[in-house]
């Protein structure tokens, strides 16, 4: 059964300015720690693909026990939520079974919801606690959140992956563990924006990543384990979350770590990246507003409103700190339970 859409929809200014405030609602407000359940659960007539409509009915019913035993898999079964695994998995109701189950299991395993809630950019934390250490640290240090809204009133998020410091990353077990948890809680904002979107509006939201690889060098290349192991979590684990990934200031560099990384992609998420040097002004001004475009990718809005941390080089002082600070908190190892494509 091949891969099936949603319909695409022409947003109405209702649907737009319910998007967008269900966005700013989602990304501004702390998370309580405990799973997410969107409202209303029940995707509008037409707005999902017919054939999807019973298949989402037969997920669910497949699902009916783990929704009884899991928080996570009950907060999970609105229907737009469910078409994500559906679309992620070509429509086959085993593979989508298998990847909704192995994800609740991660979410469990991995302590989602509380990551999401300790890594909130507005949450606040004593100071001088583990809490308010790991919070520092993500300010200074990660390289991606949230950008701000599209045309369509859908997010967009902003990877700074040149400044990223991979090496500093890749050489410090307890540097590498919290940044894999600070992706996590990245990638949550964005799967919980897009899902709360859609419920709102009544039509699949997805979002847009504008990826500036301006700075990545031959040290990225030589650190890319770090980067396989980011792009295998949002792969296996937040199905439908991009619409679209434009990767922007592309050094020469990148061409070969993306040949590196792009295999470990489905093919429906390859055809949604567009790679551009630095001509890539238009191709962002076609879905993003000049006004809400951040200025240091061509756009009016000032830097300093972002929400994208600084990714600053890490220093080696650092791990010993994270270190200590992860000892107090109920986030086990990171671990990849990587889900089968092909299911």
């Amino acid at each position: 059964m091949g891969r099936r859409e949603a319909p695409a929809l022409t947003p109405t200014d209702e649907m737009r300015s319910a998007t967008r405030a269900a966005v700013v609602d989602i990304t501004c407000r702390v998370p309580s720690g405990e799973p997410l359940v969107v409202k209303p659960s029940q995707a509008p007539v037409g707005s999902l693909d017919s054939s999807l409509v019973p298949l989402i009915v037969e997920l669910r019913k497949m699902l009916s026990n783990d929704v009884k035993e899991n928080g996570d898999a009950a907060a999970h079964i609105d229907d737009f939520t469910l078409a994500r695994f559906l679309i992620a998995r070509e429509c086959k109701l085993a593979g989508a079974e298998r990847m909704f189950r192995e994800t609740m299991k991660w979410r469990v395993s991995r302590s989602i919801n509380l990551i999401r809630r300790d890594l909130h950019p507005l949450g606040t934390h004593a100071e001088g606690s583990p809490g308010a250490v790991r919070a520092a640290a993500r300010r200074e240090h990660f390289f991606a959140g949230f950008g701000g809204h599209a045309r369509d009133g859908s997010p967009f998020f902003i990877e700074r992956l040149g400044r990223f410091d991979v090496a500093g990353v890749n050489r410090d077990k307890a540097v590498f563990n919290f940044m894999m948890d600070c992706y996590v809680g990245y990638l949550e904002t964005a799967f919980s924006a897009c899902r709360v979107a859609s419920a709102h509006s009544g039509r699949m939201t997805r979002a847009h990543s504008i990826v500036d690889a301006s700075g990545v060098s031959l040290s990225t290349m030589a650190n890319v384990r770090v980067i396989k192991e980011v792009a295998k979590i949002g792969t296996s684990y937040y199905p439908e979350i991009m619409r679209k990934v434009t990767i922007v200031n592309l050094p020469w560099a990148f061409a070969a770590v993306w040949k590196l990384v792009a295999p470990l992609l489905p093919e429906q998420t390859r055809q949604k990246v567009a790679i551009y040097g630095s001509d890539f002004l238009p191709a962002l001004l076609d879905d993003i507003d000049e006004a809400d475009l951040p200025a240091f990718l061509g756009g009016k809005k000032d830097d300093a409103e972002l929400s994208v941390p600084r990714a600053a080089p890490i220093p080696a002082e650092l791990g010993p700190k994270l270190a200590a600070a992860a000892a107090t908190l109920p986030y086990g190892p990171h671990v990849s339970l990587v889900v089968d494509v092909d299911g």
